[in-house]
């Protein structure tokens, strides 16, 4: 058995044609480069975004390097349950299947306010939005064997104290504990601000 040298990059990527797609906060970022490979590759690929603007002109460049690709967008507040419900609705209505879902959208140091729920801002932004849209769209991913869900957390963390009250860290703890539980083991652990870019084979 031969063992892959060298770092895994996107040109490593196979024929995603016939998968569906969804990547939240996908009009920037590592979440714009997720969806653009997925494009590229032949997936039909959704853009869940908070900004339906952005995520049109994110669209549209995607579509305008990779001609022919199916690249569509559903708004998305993940601070407000009622928007993840519209968007999960949304997309379950125009789709018949869905592949892999990677929930990539957040918020990073934000002043403190609440969502439109009442949870803490970013604790109910990067988590409980996330939390519930997954669960929502869960009948529609494909079974045990394929992994696909893709959360990717970021690193800020590792390089200052975070303030007690942005970050509850225990409740954070159980809610991650509850994806794996309700989703296992279709739920594919992540480590590092990129790890689908940098170290996952989309299978």
């Amino acid at each position: 058995m031969s063992v892959r040298q060298g770092p895994w990059t996107v040109a490593d990527v196979p024929d995603q044609s016939g998968r569906t797609a969804v990547v939240t906060g996908a009009n920037s970022g590592i979440g714009f480069e997720a969806a653009a490979v997925l494009a590229r590759r032949g997936a039909v690929t959704v853009l869940a975004c908070r900004d339906a603007g952005k995520a049109e002109a994110a669209a549209a460049r995607m579509t305008s390097a990779a001609p022919g690709a199916s690249v569509s967008v559903v708004r998305l507040d993940l601070a407000s349950l009622d928007s993840v419900r519209a968007a999960a609705a949304e997309i379950l209505a125009r789709h018949e299947r869905l592949d892999l879902l990677i929930n990539n959208a957040g918020l990073m140091w934000p002043a403190y306010g609440k969502t439109a729920d009442g949870f803490e801002l970013q604790f109910g932004t990067n988590h409980l939005g996330h939390f519930a849209l997954t669960g929502l769209l869960e009948a529609m991913l494909p079974g045990p064997a394929s992994g696909p869900v893709q959360g990717l957390p970021g690193t800020a963390f590792l390089h200052r104290p975070v303030p007690r009250r942005k970050h509850p860290g225990a409740t954070v703890g159980r809610v991650r504990a509850a994806h794996r539980r309700d989703l296992r083991p279709r739920v594919i652990a992540a480590a590092g601000p990129s790890p689908w870019l940098n170290s996952r084979r989309v299978r």
